[in-house]
């Protein structure tokens, strides 16, 4: 594991601050402990929804993976992860808060995986392939793999650890405001 501090590194081609998502995913890290620099792509979803998706990727090519302006042989080396984000391009105002928590459950669900990859020193493909069903050798169903479950797990205590110190329930309540108001923003 790498003993490197935790440093995201943001590419954000969403309408929303790069500041409040750098600071969404400081506060989601805090709770869970990655290091080293862990990459961080934003980019508009086209549901109405958060997703996300996280990998080890021991070297980062910048071209297939931001631009094409970027030269070919432009790589980010990154121990801690790569991780893609896509917020929803719209919100409905109705939905402004659960939408900005669903963003913030998703970056810590996100972190969850990465932390596994640091912790267990474990590859892309090779750590899905571990939980396999048996016999027919299909992939469980997403909600029964272990990596989910344990993902699922650190969001519910993500929160809860958040919200039993005062000091953090704020920043995260404030956090969280922040980000449904410039949702709400047209662009």
């Amino acid at each position: 594991m790498t003993t490197k501090p935790f440093k995201p590194i943001i590419f954000n081609k969403s309408k929303y601050s790069t500041d409040l998502l750098r600071k969404m995913i400081k506060l989601a890290n805090f709770t869970i402990g990655c290091k080293g620099p862990v990459v961080f792509k934003i980019t508009p979803g086209s549901k109405i929804s958060v997703s996300g998706e996280a990998t080890r990727i021991p070297k980062f090519s910048m071209k297939n993976n931001i631009s094409k302006k970027f030269s070919a042989d432009q790589h980010i080396e990154t121990t801690g992860g790569w991780i893609s984000i896509c917020p929803p391009k719209v919100a409905s105002e109705n939905y402004l808060i659960q939408t900005t928590e669903q963003l913030f459950s998703t970056i810590v669900h996100e972190l969850k995986h990465v932390f596994d990859f640091q912790t267990d020193k474990i590859c892309g493909w090779d750590w899905d392939l571990r939980h396999f069903s048996s016999g027919i050798r299909r992939r469980q169903n997403w909600s029964k793999r272990p990596q989910e479950i344990r993902a699922q797990k650190q969001e519910k205590d993500s929160l809860h650890f958040l919200n039993a110190n005062p000091k953090y329930k704020v920043a995260l309540e404030n956090l969280i405001i922040d980000f449904a108001v410039a949702m709400s923003e047209k662009p």
